[in-house]
């Protein structure tokens, strides 16, 4: 958490605006964009939940608005509730194409988008399960990558579209390129030891004073969590087995 904090604090010494995307999106939908110096950090949370509550405790030091996004395996009601309250934007993860793939072990892509009906409707019926068991109402989505991904050769977001967003009352996907195409600068964090995926180190970004800097974060590059950890490389091993030799 030094790092994490060393990476805020230096925005700030830079006079950067930390806006969460529901900040953002309303800033690109209003053409403000002008002028403005803004750093934006996402949260996938795709183990490790808890450890929210750390990254929280240096936003709340200070006073910056920040991103989460919870996959289902990751839903914890209560953190996501207590995120909301604390002023800091929180959305759904989601995967579902990547799921009904390795589900019926669909490969072909054409194949895959003619189901995508079917796709739809268990992406609503979870979203709708999530919303129900909130004090709030997801506003956003962020599309989760996985391996099998790569092998069918589409996004997660690959089914979504304006009329699914306004159906489901969800403001934005992050990935639309209205919404990412407005960033001067994207870094991931990754593992060691290069810590950080992009043209540059987030730290560097920040003292070339880049105008728009997203910043991704996953809580795997930021402790080890034995369980969590243990738990998705073996769950990743056995998909990966069963999906790749399925015929």
């Amino acid at each position: 958490m030094d790092v994490y904090e060393k990476i805020i604090s230096s925005a700030i010494e830079k006079d950067y605006e930390f806006v969460s995307h529901k900040d953002f999106y309303e800033l690109v939908k209003n053409n403000e964009l002008v002028g403005k110096k803004l750093f934006l950090i996402r949260h996938d949370i795709d183990t490790d939940p808890k450890l929210s509550y750390q990254w929280l405790k240096v936003e709340e030091k200070y006073k910056v608005k920040t991103t989460y996004y919870f996959r289902l395996k990751t839903l914890d009601f209560k953190l996501m509730n207590f995120i909301h309250q604390s002023g800091i934007h929180c959305g759904y993860h989601f995967e579902e194409i990547a799921t009904y793939a390795k589900k019926y072990n669909l490969k072909n892509l054409a194949i895959l988008r003619s189901k995508y009906s079917e796709v739809e409707q268990d992406f609503k019926k979870n979203l709708k399960e999530i919303n129900s068991k909130l004090n709030f109402k997801i506003e956003s989505i962020a599309s989760h990558g996985d391996f099998a991904n790569r092998i069918f050769g589409a996004s997660n977001f690959d089914f979504i579209n304006q009329e699914l967003l306004k159906e489901t009352d969800l403001l934005f996907e992050c990935y639309d390129p209205l919404f990412i195409d407005n960033f001067t600068t994207i870094i991931s964090d990754y593992e060691y030891p290069t810590f950080y995926r992009g043209n540059k180190n987030v730290l560097q970004a920040i003292e070339d004073n880049d105008q728009i800097i997203h910043f991704l974060v996953h809580p795997k590059h930021w402790r080890s969590n034995w369980y969590w950890n243990t738990k998705e490389a073996f769950n990743r091993l056995i998909e990966g087995i069963k999906y790749r030799n399925a015929k």
